[in-house]
């Protein structure tokens, strides 16, 4: 996904950089958590004291990122910066890090081969000598959030042929559970008692998973022109940034 819809607070002079206001755009907008609900979806007046990021009268859920700090660091130095001076104008402001490389890690290719072991083991060892290194424990801290959440993964899918958007759904959700039904059963085993989705891009569309037995079933999509505040911040996108991965 572009920087401006990921790193909040990118696009300066947009009060809504910020991807928790879209996914609450998104919740609002879709008939599997209006049920689960019962009713639409608020922010809370304050998380002062821990409360969720969205709440309906019978259901309450919180917002995460599920990226590598390494790639999400390589977004914000490495792209350049959007500035909106008014309606109409924007300015794009050169990126921290000129001709920089940043070596990032890709969250699909570091944890397809770790085990539920492995993700303890990591856990369990504090130290990290580098910042790639620190990237499995940053993902784990996330992912041990004692609530029910929604983790948007910031990626949008595409395929070199065009194919029907059922078999491209079924391709994706294979794919998905290759890489992180390890991580989903490592959750179960730390949070219980809390639910896990899980939100990308396809085809203008934002696919909704939930976890099932550590593996991810296939919801809904709801289009991503009922999320205005995701379509306005793809507008501000920029070059990606060079990341080796």
């Amino acid at each position: 996904m572009p920087a401006a819809t990921i790193i909040n607070r990118f696009v300066i002079g947009i009060e809504n950089s910020n991807y928790e206001v879209y996914l609450l755009e998104l919740i609002n907008s879709s008939a599997f958590f209006l049920n689960k609900g019962k009713g639409h979806y608020k922010s809370p007046i304050s998380e002062e004291n821990g409360q969720y990021d969205a709440e309906a009268p019978d259901y309450e859920i919180d917002f995460k990122l599920l990226a590598t700090q390494t790639l999400l660091m390589g977004y914000s130095t490495l792209a350049l910066q959007p500035e909106v001076i008014t309606k109409g104008v924007t300015f794009y402001t050169s990126c921290k890090r000129p001709r920089n490389r940043i070596k990032a890690s890709q969250i699909h290719v570091i944890l397809r081969d770790l085990s539920v072991n492995d993700l303890e083991e990591i856990r369990r060892h504090k130290t990290r000598r580098t910042c790639t290194e620190n990237d499995i424990p940053e993902i784990l801290n996330t992912i041990e959030t004692r609530k029910n959440i929604l983790l948007l993964l910031p990626y949008i899918f595409k395929f070199d042929n065009q194919i029907q958007l059922d078999k491209a759904i079924d391709i994706i959700t294979c794919s998905l559970n290759n890489d992180f039904h390890n991580l989903l059963s490592y959750r179960k085993k730390i949070a219980p008692d809390f639910d896990t989705y899980l939100t990308a891009v396809y085809d203008n569309k934002f696919l909704i998973f939930e976890e099932n037995q550590s593996n991810l079933i296939f919801h809904e999509y709801v289009s991503t022109s009922e999320t205005p505040t995701y379509l306005e911040l793809s507008g501000y996108d920029t070059t990606y940034p060079r990341i080796q991965q």
